[in-house]
């Protein structure tokens, strides 16, 4: 695999990239890493015609993190790369990090999902992931937005309160009553409510509508 050392002022960011948010204290620490040891692995970059500038395709973090330790060059794998692929490989390499947001997943499929005219059945086989689960996370474009702004990943840990992914799916169920829904969000929030517990309540609250304020209480 072809290595160049390339100056950081050469690579401009990618506006399509999955991930807007970035932790400054990861970075901080991703930066302090880059001092000491150098930056191990190389970022990924395509080159802009007519120009002698490169655009990031993949390796964001160490990006930022290497002009945060003050680097003047920076290992790159140079490689001409179709706009198709280049945002596959983005998202695939960002949804490989736990701690990208749903929705920031959610917005990226979408992207990919329109700009390159697929099915869902297609964008999941692109990604190598379940057609269910790319319905899951679009699911959550359909929410208000400060809800789908707060739901997180949690597979695998108690939620504590938090909105996970598994609680937005019984949520979106609401989005005709947005009242309620605010009302079953602060609940979740208040009494740490299960997924199953919010769904058993999202379930009663449909099937009696009349009667939504006693069920709450």
């Amino acid at each position: 695999m072809d290595i160049q050392l390339l100056a950081l002022s050469q690579i401009l960011e990618d506006a399509d990239q999955p991930r807007k948010q970035h932790s400054e204290e990861s970075l901080r620490g991703l930066a302090d890493s880059i001092r000491q040891h150098g930056l191990l692995n190389p970022i990924t970059i395509s080159p802009l015609s007519g120009t002698d500038q490169y655009r990031l395709i993949t390796g964001e973090r160490r990006w930022r993190a290497a002009q945060m330790a003050n680097l003047e060059l920076i290992p790159c794998i140079v490689k001409q790369v179709a706009d198709d692929e280049r945002l596959t490989e983005q998202l695939i390499e960002n949804m490989q990090r736990e701690d990208l947001q749903p929705l920031e997943k959610a917005r990226a499929i979408e992207h990919i999902r329109t700009t390159l005219n697929l099915t869902n059945r297609e964008t999941a086989k692109r990604l190598g992931l379940a057609e269910r689960s790319i319905g899951y996370l679009l699911d959550l474009l359909n929410l208000p937005e400060a809800i789908g702004e707060a739901v997180i990943s949690s597979p695998n840990r108690a939620s504590d309160g938090q909105i996970t992914e598994k609680h937005a799916r019984y949520l979106k169920q609401l989005n005709s009553e947005p009242e309620l829904q605010s009302a079953v969000v602060d609940r979740i929030r208040d009494q740490k409510l299960s997924s199953d517990d919010t769904g058993n309540l999202v379930k009663a609250l449909k099937k009696q509508p009349a009667k939504s304020k006693e069920i709450m209480d």
